[in-house]
């Protein structure tokens, strides 16, 4: 399930930091593991979604359809991040 609360929270506060620095959200990539990331994903276009420690067995975090299909792309390990934004 979506969490609302603290997904706006988190976008409040993304807007807020491109806002100070000068930066368009879009030309932003977030990095996220959860529901709660969503909001950042469909903000940027450019949501990376970390799987790691995740499973869909539903027991160790699951990963909602909707969480996967805001994705732009996805990856095991936080350690695959650096390589992807280098290949782009």
């Amino acid at each position: 399930f979506r969490s609302a609360n603290q997904s706006d929270v988190k976008v409040g506060q993304f807007l807020d930091y491109c806002r100070k620095q000068g930066v368009r959200p879009e030309n932003c990539t977030t990095v996220g593991d959860g529901d709660n990331d969503i909001g950042l994903f469909e903000l940027t276009q450019r949501g990376i979604l970390v799987t790691e420690g995740k499973h869909d067995d539903g027991y160790h975090g699951r990963i909602s359809p909707e969480l996967r299909k805001s994705a732009w792309r996805e990856v095991t390990c936080l350690a695959d991040v650096p390589a992807l934004l280098t290949a782009q």
